[in-house]
């Protein structure tokens, strides 16, 4: 006999819940490299738009990639693509330019902060 239709979905079998005091502080929680490299990214997001977009905040700023380079700490190579409008004159509707922007940030060893080395476009803005 064959079977009709979607296949029935499994359900994750539900976990114990964490027991946490009121007050007090759970669990660590480890953060990985991408959640890091994500975090320099936005905390740069500003330096960057100054440094290669005039100052002006970009339209959108989504990282999609990176790399990492082993030095003493680690170097980030941040893919993000951002978009902006049109520098040439207002039209209807308004022309939005997708670009990549790479940043590089600089993490050295701990206690070290990072710090953005560079910051360019791939393609200028249009």
């Amino acid at each position: 006999m064959c079977e009709v239709g979607p296949k029935p979905i499994a359900m994750p079998i539900a976990q114990e819940p964490i027991a946490v005091k009121v007050g007090a502080y759970g669990d660590s929680v480890y953060f990985n490299e991408a959640e890091r490299v994500y975090s320099a990214c936005v905390v740069f997001r500003g330096e960057a738009e100054k440094l290669v977009n005039n100052g002006k905040a970009f339209n959108s700023f989504q990282p999609i990639s990176y790399q990492a380079q082993v030095v003493a700490g680690m170097n980030y190579k941040i893919q993000v693509e951002v978009t902006g409008p049109s520098q040439i004159m207002p039209i209807e509707p308004p022309v939005i330019a997708k670009n990549i922007l790479e940043m590089t940030v600089y993490w050295g060893l701990p206690p070290a902060t990072p710090e953005l080395t560079e910051a360019k476009l791939l393609q200028p803005l249009h």
